[in-house]
């Protein structure tokens, strides 16, 4: 079990139509395999369900998923995101900071803003991702 350290700064809430202004980090297609752990009924009695995923694009403190189910908004859930390349899967504590159905196609896009936590992979993601935006800021 994960506990979260949430910050005020990284809990602000976006508007989704503003978003993309409002990102502090850089963000890059990437297509992962995304487990999440969501919970019907109360979250103190509720019964874990886990949900597979792909996301589409990350960033140093966040990443957006296409999913078959949708999320509410302002859950902090346990993720896990396998990042092949880096041969290393990254369990972590994500805000859901928006979510919505996808027009044509089936399913929901959704977007999370990682949150620091104890027994997270949270200072790993950062170092591993940090390169973004360094390589954001030159291109």
């Amino acid at each position: 079990m994960v506990t979260t350290m949430a910050n005020d700064q990284q809990r602000q809430s976006f508007p989704q139509s503003n978003k993309l202004e409002q990102r502090a980090h850089a963000r890059v297609e990437r297509v992962e395999r995304a487990l999440i752990e969501t919970y019907t009924g109360s979250t103190n009695n509720g019964v874990g369900i886990t949900v597979s995923a792909k996301t589409t694009n990350v960033s140093v403190t966040g990443f957006q998923v296409k999913l078959t189910e949708p999320l509410k908004v302002g859950s902090i859930l346990n993720t896990c995101i396998a990042v092949t390349d880096h041969q290393a899967r990254y369990w972590l504590i994500a805000e859901v900071r928006w979510c919505g159905r996808n027009y044509p196609a089936k399913g929901y896009t959704a977007g999370f803003c990682i949150i620091p936590g104890e027994g997270s992979d949270y200072q790993r993601w950062l170092e591993a991702f940090a390169g973004i935006d360094q390589h954001a800021r030159r291109a």
